[in-house]
């Protein structure tokens, strides 16, 4: 999501003791993503399992979607990461994206003129030097430090977020750590597709304006709405996550357990903060970032499905659920069924 960000100039300031020396190329490192045990205390692994199953659809990344004409897209469950073993797509995904007649993405950052790529790296979006209100926002002291160490890692200085928009602070939250240290060079399994498709020809579509989270975020009525977001991504930033944390994020995305993936991360953010403002960032933020996207999403895509050939890419927490993408396809009259690729699990 996150485009060119090291074009901001800023003062670089001297390292505090928490600047962000967790995220370390052995920490993101997976040879042979599994399953651990340990990355689900104190829940324990088998309540994760227990509430993953009750999520709808909560099994599987690729999906054939079929209009009732009997017109066939696709839909794919992404992983927004730049990882080389998670840019390798199963033979029938990608030979699917190369015949596609539409490739339909969250957003195509692609500029579709000189204005807009002069406007993006004149730098205006980050703002005009004045308190971006930071730190009026309701969050923990510590994870206050997470966020600074965060920008400290990517050498903007600690105090860059007292200047920059809050959206861009959410852009900047929205990249794994993890992907820094090939960013740049390997591109997010997201844009990857995207590229697939542009190389095979098909027409490109953000199924919502590149701009649409910036302007949402901007408007004062969404103050609540930011801090969520901002809580919930800093608290991604947690120095105590191990690789085997990382191992197991994997091998959740790749063996397709979506509803468990999800059962996951609202069970860390239950236990992070004892006073639930963890889960209550997670509704807020949930009820925006799936439920109202998604929406979005479906409405975007549904006249062009009409005709079939169309292959979407989104964030695999789009696709299961009650306001998931494939219950939203069905209620709008299609047929959407699970095609399960090696690896996964079954359904």
């Amino acid at each position: 999501m996150l485009r060119l960000i090291i074009y901001l100039q800023v003062l670089w300031f001297a390292l505090p003791a928490f600047a962000q020396d967790w995220a370390t190329r052995e920490l993101c490192t997976v040879t042979d993503p599994k399953i651990h045990q340990s990355a689900f205390e104190p829940d324990g692994y088998a309540a994760i399992q227990a509430s993953g199953a009750l999520i709808e659809n909560g099994v599987g990344k690729y999906w054939r979607i079929t209009s009732p004409d009997g017109a066939v897209s696709h839909l794919w469950g992404t992983i927004h990461s730049n990882d080389p073993q998670l840019l390798s797509l199963p033979e029938e995904v990608e030979q699917a994206i190369k015949n596609a007649r539409i490739v339909a993405i969250e957003r195509d950052f692609i500029f579709k003129t000189r204005a807009q790529a002069t406007e993006f790296y004149s730098g205006n979006r980050f703002g005009n030097g004045t308190a971006s209100g930071f730190t009026w926002l309701n969050l923990p002291t510590e994870l206050q430090m997470w966020i600074r160490s965060r920008f400290i890692a990517l050498g903007w200085g600690s105090d860059a977020v007292d200047y920059l928009p809050l959206s861009e602070i959410v852009e900047v939250l929205l990249a794994d750590p993890c992907g820094d240290f090939a960013d740049g060079t390997y591109p997010i399994q997201d844009s990857r597709i995207q590229m697939l498709g542009a190389m095979a020809r098909a027409e490109i579509l953000g199924l919502e304006s590149p701009d649409m989270l910036r302007e949402k975020l901007t408007l004062q009525d969404n103050r609540v709405l930011t801090e969520a977001i901002i809580g919930l991504y800093g608290a991604y930033l947690n120095p105590d996550v191990t690789n085997e944390d990382v191992s197991t994020y994997y091998a959740l995305y790749q063996q397709g357990r979506l509803g468990e993936w999800i059962a996951w991360e609202r069970a860390y953010m239950t236990n992070l903060f004892s006073d639930e403002i963890g889960l209550r960032w997670l509704n807020r933020a949930d009820a925006f970032l799936l439920t109202e996207r998604n929406a979005n999403f479906v409405n975007a895509a549904l006249p062009q499905l009409e005709s079939g050939g169309v292959f979407i890419a989104v964030g695999a927490f789009h696709l299961p659920g009650e306001t998931g993408l494939v219950r939203m396809l069905r209620d709008a009259g299609y047929k959407v069924t699970r095609v399960t690729v090696e690896g996964e699990a079954p359904g």
